[in-house]
């Protein structure tokens, strides 16, 4: 059994017991009892008797050395001559005689528990027992070193480090585990033979980890004690620009394609242009695959200029990763017979490649995805000569693009959500994408895996596009296509990839700046899961799915107000029953000041990468392990009832919405 503590500051050993476990050499328990007068309720004919202890000890249950007297109210004696474990036998010594045993036992609390047993002429020592109030005391012990039994490791797959105890004590009664000295959780039950771990996420990147496990008996003594080798969280994985970065003549834009180790450790990728001003991070996304992506520059001088990757980790500023530099230049002049889209440095687009000969579709089931914050646009759209129904950028501009062209012209507003797949039908699979010529909207990024366009557009204008896709027996194909983007000042989004299950009900809901009475929507693009149905007042999308769609045409609702208009697209994959849940607990019930953890159910999505809030803010005290989804910590105080969603990344580049889930805490 493994039980994830979500915390760094001082973490208690959890574990579960481990059969065969050969327990280790330890000092003998030694219980040590004060003078003093025991008093048995039957003896010598119903007399009372005393027995006055000056000198007892019991050692793991035997009597190792004592000093006792048995007398009588009617003034008759006895005393022991003979010990035989934990029983002290007693002979005839006078006139009348005793024969008898006593025997004793020891709590876990250190208590004396005495019992008389008649032996031979019966009416002399009857039947009894009683607790003693003495207390006994053990000897400080002398702790022992398990070393080599509690290894600690990094585990990549899992993006936790791992603590464990191979095994444990026999005095050990209760076992605690601190991390570099910190103070600890109080403790809980544990039986050696498994281990802790502790999420990358709450972790230092770079920094060096050790622990000290200690076992310690029922008085509080420590009895046996362990040092874990040294752990380091991992620094983030290294960017890389892939290439050259495209610079299209005439224009001040470029973009960049990027890759990136180790994307566990990622908690986002940041760029700098010539080496001044801030760090940038290109759409507020974090990478999510070792595909990486492209985002787009704009507003860059004419001239040479470089671009600077890095990595950020997880919660910390300073976990940083140096990723490769690269130069290239802007040309906003176009000289005749010059090529107005090609990569800097000299390097030219890619040919066209022919189609597989073994056609197969397959537009991609599982694109990579995120909903970035909303940003208000303004001013006046351009293009306007675009007009709808032409097959332009317009707001009724195709779903997708024609056979063997892989993408359409697209269309979106300011601050709105952008998602476009690519049309791969007829052509294969595709294993690969990558901006060859042009440049993305700002916002807007391209999964190199998948060939999904997704983000949330954030500047009005005009982008025109080459995006290669490289099949999987070698061929590539390549699709121009322009994007416009208006910039009104209404925002509408969506999760990019929603995924419903065969037979589970399912809720879309839309965020947007637009007011709530007198707006509009309507679905003027692809075609709802058959079970579903959508709100033309709320532009929600609601019903039970009845059928697996995996590879749909993406979906477009445009929203009208008297304040503007806007215009968002998105991904609605449906998949079969049980296939595919992310889900908390509804309606969780939390205690002001008690710890709480509230774990999330996955079944059937494949390895998570990355978890993250989408809607809602966690009460106070509460924090979200973004390694795996768990939620823990110790509300501060009672109040308002959070409602929350989430989304998780899987490794594959799929985007999961989680249930709504409503936190409550009492006092």
């Amino acid at each position: 059994m493994k039980r994830v503590i979500a915390g760094l500051v001082g973490v208690v050993l959890i574990a579960a017991g481990a059969a065969g476990i050969a327990p280790a050499a330890h000092a003998a328990t030694v219980w040590d009892f004060p003078a003093g007068t025991i008093t048995l309720p039957e003896a010598f004919s119903s007399n009372t008797a005393n027995l006055a202890i000056s000198s007892l000890q019991i050692t793991d249950g035997s009597i190792t050395s004592a000093s006792m007297t048995l007398s009588s109210n009617a003034g008759m004696f006895c005393r022991p001559n003979g010990y035989s474990g934990s029983v002290a036998s007693f002979a005839d010594t006078g006139f009348a005689g005793c024969v008898g045993n006593l025997s004793f036992a020891v709590d876990s609390q250190g208590r004396l528990t005495v019992s008389s047993q008649a032996l031979g002429n019966s009416h002399f020592l009857f039947n009894s027992s009683v607790t003693s109030s003495l207390v006994g005391t053990q000897p400080i012990p002398v702790p022992v070193d398990l070393a080599g039994n509690c290894p600690a490791s990094y585990d990549a797959a899992g993006g936790v480090i791992k603590f464990g105890l191979a095994t444990g004590h026999p005095d050990a009664t209760a076992w605690e585990l601190v991390v570099n000295g910190a103070p600890s959780l109080p403790a809980e039950s544990f039986a050696p033979g498994t281990e802790l771990e502790i999420p990358i996420a709450y972790l230092e990147s770079g920094q060096v980890y050790s622990a000290t496990i200690t076992g310690t008996r029922t008085d509080g003594k420590v009895v046996a004690f362990c040092t874990t080798p040294v752990v380091t969280a991992p620094l983030p994985g290294a960017p890389s620009v892939d290439g050259d970065v495209i610079t299209p003549i005439g224009s001040s834009t470029a973009t960049a394609n990027y890759s990136v180790t180790d994307p566990l450790t990622v908690q986002g990728i940041e760029y700098q242009i010539d080496g001044a001003g801030g760090w940038i991070r290109p759409g507020g996304n974090p990478p999510t695959n070792g595909a990486g992506g492209s985002f787009t520059l704009s507003g860059l001088a004419d001239g040479k200029h470089s671009i600077q990757l890095r990595s950020v980790g997880f919660n910390s500023t300073t976990a940083i990763t140096a990723g490769n530099s690269k130069g290239f230049v802007i040309r906003q002049s176009t000289k005749t017979g010059s090529n107005s889209n090609r990569p800097s440095q000299g390097s030219t687009s890619p040919a066209i490649g022919s189609s597989p000969t073994k056609p197969v579709a397959a537009p991609p089931a599982q694109p990579v995805s995120t909903v970035a914050g909303t940003s208000n646009g303004a001013g006046t759209g351009t293009n306007g000569a675009l007009a709808a129904n032409t097959g332009d950028a317009g707001i009724d501009a195709p779903c997708l693009a024609k056979d063997g062209t892989l993408y359409p012209n697209q269309y979106s507003t300011v601050g709105s959500q952008l998602t476009m797949a690519p049309n791969t039908h007829g052509m294969g699979a595709a294993r690969s994408f990558i901006v060859t010529a042009g440049a993305l909207p700002p916002g807007v990024q391209l999964d190199r895996a998948f060939g999904v366009l997704y983000g949330v557009t954030t500047v009005a204008g005009s982008w025109v596009t080459t995006v290669q896709a490289t099949f999987a027996d070698g061929s590539t194909k390549s699709s121009q296509f322009t994007t416009r983007v208006d910039a009104d000042a209404q925002t509408l989004q969506y999760a990019a990839q929603n995924i419903g299950v065969v037979g589970s009900r399912v809720a879309i809901a839309a965020s947007t700046n637009a007011p709530v009475t007198g707006t509009t929507y309507k679905l003027v693009c692809g075609e709802l899961p058959t079970g579903t149905k959508f709100d033309s007042r709320t532009g929600t999308i609601t019903g039970t799915p009845t059928a697996v769609d995996l590879m749909p045409i993406p979906l477009r609702v445009a929203e009208s107000s008297a304040s503007g208009k806007a215009a968002a697209s998105f991904l609605f994959v449906v998949q079969k029953t049980g296939f595919t849940a992310i889900s908390y607990p509804a309606h969780p019930h939390l205690r002001a000041g008690h710890t709480a953890r509230v774990r999330p159910t996955i079944t059937g999505v494949g390895e998570i990468a990355l978890f993250r809030m989408w809607k809602g803010k966690l009460p106070r005290g509460l924090h979200l392990n973004a390694a795996t989804g768990l939620i823990w910590g110790k509300p501060l105080s009672a109040g308002p009832t959070h409602t929350i969603t989430l989304h998780a990344v899987t490794k594959g580049g799929a985007l999961l919405t989680s249930n709504p889930m409503r936190i409550s805490t009492r006092r």
